[in-house]
């Protein structure tokens, strides 16, 4: 008699500002609705935790890295510091895939050097749930 495989589920690092708080949770919301882990400090970052350590832990661990791109994201620096793991956490180990969702009021020459050549997707307010509904969709047949 086999044993039963254990099917990992998709795993998300969600990078984003305070001021995009509320963007962050529906869209965390809406993933783990779909049955994909979701990583954000709110969530995974205890009282008593070093939390450049337990960041660092959660970005290494996850499949993805969503990066909120708006204006106040890229002022950052701790979005900044956050990219810049995740880049070279995909350099060393091709994972996570980073995907930038970019607010569309934010001028595309303000998109940070190291993710500019990585296709993005772009939002706002009306197209929001639907896009990200369609990412869902894509990360879950991969």
């Amino acid at each position: 008699m086999s044993t039963p495989t254990k099917i990992k589920k998709q795993s998300v690092f969600i990078s984003y500002s305070g001021s995009d708080k509320y963007i962050a949770l529906l869209i965390a919301n809406m993933l783990t609705e779909s049955g994909i882990n979701v990583w954000m400090d709110d969530f995974n970052v205890k009282v008593g935790d070093t939390v450049v350590s337990t960041i660092e832990s959660g970005i290494k661990e996850s499949d993805y890295f969503i990066v909120l791109l708006s204006e106040k994201s890229i002022q950052s620096d701790w979005v900044k510091q956050e990219i810049e793991l995740a880049y070279i956490t995909n350099h060393e180990r091709n994972r996570p895939k980073i995907i930038p969702i970019v607010f569309d009021n934010l001028p595309k020459n303000k998109i940070p050097k190291l993710i500019m050549d990585i296709q993005w997707l772009l939002v706002n307010d009306k197209t929001l749930r639907q896009k990200i509904q369609r990412l869902i969709e894509q990360l879950k047949s991969s």
